[in-house]
């Protein structure tokens, strides 16, 4: 099967899927730093809160950079404005997955003082799995995209499917969440409230990124 990024040539094809791949490991990596911070809060490893927060910090900056060199490797490129501007939505919308884990990263590392129940944060902990499933199929919807285009739109479906539970878990929380506000403080009502808002805001990035890898693998 010709390769749907048959506009790039075979060896930018494969750089531009090198760079997407590197970019994409650099915030598995923040979201795997994210989901130890959430089991650092269930067994109340407080020491360990802030530090897992730096190495979420750092990798969010780092996929940043990576970010920016991408773009400015695509801008360069005599490439088919549609194509590039596919490729950079991509890129762009993966970043928000990053910024998104990272600033619910920041709301959880308030969790070292304050404490909310344990099973809202267990659901905290479930969404995050799902999250990280979605960031590796990513990964793996990407390598794929030259490949097998239509094994990417499968992964894209499954991608799908996992911010559905995502948003089942919430709902679950959601119950939870308000019967705390029955009895807690203002503060502590609205910080859980955050945190699960910044969470499914980052499963939701990786929906829209299965969608634009879906329309990547249409463009061929």
């Amino acid at each position: 099967m010709a390769s749907t990024w048959g506009w790039l040539g075979k060896r930018r094809e494969k750089q531009v899927i090198s760079y997407a791949i590197k970019h994409l490991d650099l915030i598995e990596r923040e979201a795997d730093n994210f989901l130890e911070m959430i089991r650092a809060v269930l067994h109340e490893k407080h020491t360990e809160i802030e530090n897992l927060y730096k190495q979420v910090f750092e990798n969010e900056r780092k996929a940043d950079e990576e970010k920016k060199k991408i773009i400015n490797e695509l801008s360069s490129e005599i490439i088919h404005p549609i194509s590039r501007e596919e490729l950079i939505r991509m890129i762009l919308t993966s970043d928000d997955i990053a910024n998104y884990i990272k600033s619910a990263a920041r709301r959880v590392s308030f969790l070292s003082e304050k404490r909310l129940p344990t099973d809202i944060i267990t659901y905290y902990l479930q969404m995050t799995e799902k999250i990280y499933e979605q960031i590796q199929m990513l990964k793996d919807a990407v390598t794929l995209l030259a490949e097998d285009p239509k094994q990417s739109i499968k992964l894209a479906d499954k991608i799908e499917e996992l911010e559905e539970e995502v948003d089942e878990i919430r709902g679950e929380a959601e119950k939870k969440i308000f019967s705390l506000c029955e009895k807690s403080s203002p503060a502590e009502c609205l910080l859980a409230f955050h945190i699960l808002n910044t969470i499914e805001n980052a499963s939701d990035k990786c929906e829209d990124s299965g969608d634009v890898i879906r329309s990547i693998a249409l463009l061929g």
